[in-house]
């Protein structure tokens, strides 16, 4: 085994020991130990493979952040391995450096056409594979950073800032889709609007910020009675709206009586005063909602359920019931 010196082990930068994990693709042992010894020097935590199948089953034990990949191999060659793994959405995305003696303009062209981000010529100078890497390495963090900001903000624009349950928009756009849906395959979906009973007392003899604590008490609540693929959200003010996919009105009623309850027993706590908290709600599915073709439409029966609850003396749920013709 061959140890190379401190002088070519520090070339380029030191990096953070959680630089990333570097699959080293060759059948030369030499140029394994080479490439390893100046990737671990560097911080990179370092996988290898002596032939493209060990490669490929490399990669799914340990889904490397880059690969250095040989072409010239028996059996299955550095192209293959590419060809493999570019057809896989598991690991299309993993960025691969082919290092090669194949330095004709075809092969360059060959693995650049297949899906590789760069191509080294062997014999290969150390400081040029470290500063490759270092740069694909760098790419791969910023495109990482870049879609977790992505994902925040798309999160933020779909969340009630208050709540934190998801917002009118969201809500609407997706019910909308969900709606469409269910009119073409014939599924259930119900909804639920939620509104609070004589709110306007908790703001004007406790102020706004404590009315705003409490419509957070209540979206928790809310959010730990409704079921993994209900959407709920809060429609305005303190009112609330829940999708229930798949589920009919009777189903959607328990899940809402389970809120009310809920709501009911568990006062919101102020300066060690205890707020009591009451709602109302209607419940209607798509069944009982004749030529329903818009959210609105059936929002406004979810209404009329909600203020038949608020006419019966608050702190109830009515499904909304079709009238006999």
């Amino acid at each position: 085994m061959k140890t190379l010196p401190a002088s070519h082990l520090s070339q380029g930068n030191h990096l953070d020991p959680c630089s990333g994990t570097i699959l080293i693709v060759d059948d030369t042992d030499d140029n394994l130990e080479i490439l390893g010894d100046i990737l671990t020097f560097n911080g990179y935590n370092v996988q290898t493979a002596r032939s493209g199948e060990a490669a490929l089953k490399r990669v799914q034990e340990c889904r490397p952040d880059l690969i250095l990949l040989d072409i010239l191999m028996p059996g299955m060659d550095g192209f293959e391995v590419c060809t493999q793994l570019k057809a896989d959405e598991e690991t299309a995305d993993i960025p691969i450096i082919f290092v090669s003696s194949m330095t004709d303009t075809d092969s360059v062209l060959k693995g650049f056409k297949l899906g590789g981000v760069d191509y080294i010529n062997k014999p290969f100078q150390l400081s040029e594979i470290l500063a490759r890497v270092n740069t694909q390495i760098t790419l791969l963090r910023l495109r990482r950073h870049l879609q977790m900001q992505n994902i925040e903000l798309e999160r933020l624009a779909n969340t009630d800032y208050l709540t934190d349950l998801f917002n009118r928009r969201y809500f609407f756009n997706t019910a909308e889709e969900k709606l469409s849906r269910a009119i073409l395959c014939g599924a259930p979906l119900a909804f639920t609007l939620i509104d609070l009973d004589h709110f306007k007392l908790v703001n004007d003899t406790y102020g706004h910020l404590v009315g705003d604590r409490a419509l957070v008490h209540v979206a928790q609540v809310i959010r730990a009675y409704c079921r993994e693929y209900d959407v709920a959200a809060r429609y305005g003010g303190e009112e609330f709206v829940i999708l229930h996919p798949a589920i009919s009105s009777q189903a959607a009623f328990r899940v809402a009586e389970d809120i009310r309850k809920a709501v009911e027993r568990t006062p919101f706590l102020h300066a060690g005063e205890e707020i009591g908290m009451t709602l109302s709600a209607g419940v209607v599915d798509t069944k009982s909602c004749e030529n329903c073709s818009r959210i609105d439409d059936v929002l406004g029966l979810a209404d009329i359920a909600l203020y038949q609850a608020k006419d019966a003396g608050r702190n109830k749920v009515i499904v909304f019931e079709k009238q006999p013709a």
